[in-house]
C-alpha cells in the first residue's frame, strides 16, 4: 500500500481573483530539480462552495519551506501571469489546489511560484492541462428510467439474509438518481435472525457499458443513516478464476460510506481480488483505506451526507489513484485489474451492520447527480 499525498486541512484551494504579475524580477530563480507542478487529467474537483468542473493539481517545492506563500498562476494571452490560487506550502512542501483549466477546447498554461528563505522567487516549470477525452457520462436528467444503469438482483444470501434489492428503491428525481433503504413491507425474511429485514437499491452498467482504464467519477450525496452503506464501485465484466487480478479482475470500491457517527469517519477506498493461497484454495486479498478523511477535505464537522462531493478513481495499467473533490486520498499498485469492468451504484444493508439501523431514519436516501468517465 502506498499512502497518497498529504491532505489539506481545509478543502481543495479554489480560484481567487489576484493581481497580474509582470515577468519575474532579476532575483527570481529557476525551478530547482524536483520543483514541479502537476495537473490531473480530468475536471474531477469542486470547491467547498460547490463550484464544479475544476481540475485538481499539486505543486511540490524544493527546497521545502512549510508555511511559505504559494501562488498558482495562469498565463494570459499577452504573456503576463495572473494569480489564480494562493495559499501556503504544507509540511512536505506541497500545495493542493483546483482551477478552471480550460476555456472550451483551449487549455490554459500554469506555473507555481513561492519564495525562498532569502526572499528570492522560486518558479516551477510550466504545465498545461491535458484532459483525457470524455468517454461516457450519465447525467440522470429526466424521470423515465435509470439510463445505462440496470437494476441488479440479489437474493437473501451470504451476508444479506435480512436484505434484498428491490427496484422500487431506485428512481430518478428529475435532477438526480436516488437510492433508498427501507423496511421490507413483507416483514422479516425467512432465515433472517434479526428483528428487521430491509429492501435496498443496486444498479449497474454490466449490460450496457464496460471500461478498461480511465478516470471514473460520480458526484454523490451519501445517506446519513447507519445500518447500511452507500457505494460507487466497479466489478469485472467477466470475472475469471481466482488468481492474478490483472487477468481475472478486481472489485474497485471507489467510495463507500457507512453513515454518520463512526469514529473513523465511515468513508473508505478499497480494492479486492481473489487469489489462490499456498494450499490452492481461493483467498480474498485487499488493499484499502478507511479513515476520517472528511475533516481534512470536506470540512471539520461536515460529513459526506451534508452535501454533494465528487468521488473518483484514476485507473491505469499500473495503479489506482483515489480522490475526493480532487484531493488524493489513497494510491496503490496492488490488485490492478487489466480487464473490462462495469460501474455500480448501490445502497445496501448487510447482516453485520443492520443492528445499527434506526427504523425512524428510513427510507434513507443516497443521491447521485452524475457519473462520468474519461479515457486517453
Amino acid at each position: 500500500m502506498v499512502v497518497g499525498r498529504t491532505l489539506l486541512s481545509a478543502a481543495v484551494a479554489t480560484a481567487v481573483v489576484g493581481a497580474v504579475f509582470e515577468a519575474p524580477s532579476a532575483g527570481a530563480s529557476q525551478a530547482p530539480t524536483g520543483t514541479v507542478l502537476e495537473l490531473a487529467a480530468a475536471p474531477i474537483s469542486q470547491s467547498r462552495a460547490g463550484v464544479q468542473d475544476l481540475t485538481p493539481g499539486v505543486a511540490t517545492f524544493v527546497p521545502v519551506r512549510p508555511g511559505a506563500p504559494v501562488a498558482i498562476q495562469r498565463k494570459l494571452s499577452n504573456g503576463r501571469w495572473q494569480d489564480e490560487v494562493t495559499g501556503k506550502q504544507d509540511s512536505k512542501g506541497e500545495f493542493s489546489f483546483a482551477v478552471d483549466a480550460a476555456n472550451g477546447k483551449k487549455a490554459y498554461t500554469f506555473r507555481a511560484e513561492t519564495v525562498s528563505g532569502r526572499g528570492a522567487l522560486i518558479i516551477s516549470g510550466e504545465a498545461r492541462s491535458a484532459n483525457w477525452g470524455s468517454a461516457w457520462a450519465e447525467e440522470f436528467t429526466g424521470t423515465d428510467d435509470v439510463g445505462a444503469f440496470a437494476n441488479r438482483a440479489n437474493g437473501h444470501a451470504g451476508s444479506s439474509t435480512c436484505s434484498m434489492v428491490d427496484p422500487s428503491m431506485t428512481h430518478r428525481t428529475g435532477t438526480a438518481l436516488q437510492l433508498r433503504v427501507a423496511e421490507d413491507p413483507a416483514g422479516v425474511a425467512p432465515g433472517c435472525a434479526q428483528d428487521t429485514s430491509t429492501v435496498t437499491a443496486s444498479v449497474g452498467t454490466r449490460e450496457t457499458r464496460s471500461f478498461t482504464y480511465g478516470i471514473f467519477a460520480a458526484r454523490i450525496k451519501y445517506q446519513s443513516a447507519r445500518g447500511m452503506h452507500g457505494a460507487f464501485w466497479m466489478q469485472p465484466e467477466k470475472p475469471g478464476e481466482p488468481g492474478d487480478p490483472a487477468a481475472n479482475g478486481a472489485e474497485i470500491d471507489i467510495s463507500e460510506y457507512f453513515g454518520d457517527g463512526r469514529a473513523d469517519g465511515g468513508l473508505q477506498n478499497q480494492v479486492w481480488w481473489t487469489e489462490l493461497n499456498a494450499t490452492g484454495s481461493p483467498e480474498v486479498n485487499g488493499s484499502g483505506l478507511l479513515s476520517d478523511v472528511t475533516k481534512k477535505i470536506i470540512g471539520s464537522g461536515s460529513t459526506p451526507s451534508d452535501g454533494y462531493h465528487v468521488y473518483s478513481v484514476e485507473w491505469t495499467p499500473t495503479e489506482y489513484i483515489f480522490r475526493l473533490d480532487g484531493v488524493e486520498t489513497f494510491r496503490t499498485s496492488a490488485g490492478v485489474s487489466q480487464q473490462p469492468e462495469y460501474l455500480i451504484l448501490s445502497l445496501l444493508s448487510s447482516d453485520w451492520e443492520l443492528p445499527k439501523l434506526d427504523t425512524d431514519e428510513v427510507p434513507a436516501p443516497m443521491s447521485v447527480d452524475w457519473v462520468r468517465v474519461w479515457q486517453q
